[in-house]
């Protein structure tokens, strides 16, 4: 399979990196990710993908010029075993999974985490007829950062419901609802932790997956932040737009 996602962000407060300080002026960011990735099957129930990701930022700096950085970010590689649990039920199934994730700090500045990261999720999938009930619940080990930082690692959980239109033989679409959380702790310098970086957010996506052929699927879905509790001054991402495609094979 392949996939293909643009992602559209608008941030607004400090930025990263700012050279001004907290209330100096309003800062702005726009920034775009295209990820393209490849997945297939090596084995029965093994299956190994790669992401590359190109990324786009525009920022607005209070006495700055405005900066426009192009680059490559860090990219990810998956394997994932779908055999934890395999059920099939009348007229649907149930199936557990296990995925790990590595992604490689070899991204350009400043698109890159500059940490060897470490993930593992475990994700379940439920369905019957049009119903589709998953989830998954993961953690990122961070490894690294930039200079004498260490980032900070990630812990998160995703519930997501489908529901299916159309008939099984001649399916059209998927409307998807989701809620996504993330825990992040914050980096440190030693034994000090580093000012605005951590916290914990809540999000809820909603958007839809059309089928335009038995092989290709157009994805669209906007993301709208629901709860905020980060560390510090942090940029203020007040939504998240995606539009995708996927090409079965």
């Amino acid at each position: 399979m392949y996939r293909t996602t643009l992602r559209y962000t608008r941030s607004e407060g400090l930025l990263e990196g700012s050279s001004s300080v907290p209330g100096s002026g309003d800062h702005h960011a726009q920034r775009w990710v295209w990820d393209h990735s490849l997945a297939r099957g090596i084995a029965p129930g093994w299956t190994a993908a790669g992401v590359l990701r190109l990324v786009s930022l525009e920022t607005d700096e209070p006495g700055m010029p405005d900066q426009e950085e192009k680059g490559i970010g860090d990219p990810l590689l998956i394997l994932q075993y779908d055999g934890l649990y395999r059920k099939n039920h009348p007229r649907g199934f149930s199936r557990l999974a296990l995925q790990g994730r590595v992604l490689l700090p070899v991204g350009e500045e400043p698109f890159t985490r500059d940490s060897f990261d470490l993930g593992l999720a475990l994700i379940g999938t439920r369905v019957k007829e049009r119903h589709w009930l998953g989830g998954d619940l993961n953690y990122v080990l961070a490894t690294g950062g930039p200079g004498d930082i260490e980032r900070g690692d990630i812990l998160g959980a995703d519930v997501y419901y489908l529901y299916r239109m159309g008939s099984t033989a001649h399916q059209r679409a998927l409307l998807v609802g989701e809620i996504n959380a993330r825990h992040q702790k914050g980096d440190r310098r030693g034994s000090s932790r580093v000012p605005n970086t951590g916290g914990d957010t809540i999000a809820l996506t909603m958007g839809a997956e059309i089928f335009l052929s038995d092989q290709s699927i157009l994805e669209a879905a906007v993301s709208l932040p629901i709860y905020r509790d980060l560390n510090g001054v942090q940029p203020d991402i007040p939504v998240l737009f995606l539009v995708g495609l996927r090409r079965l094979f």
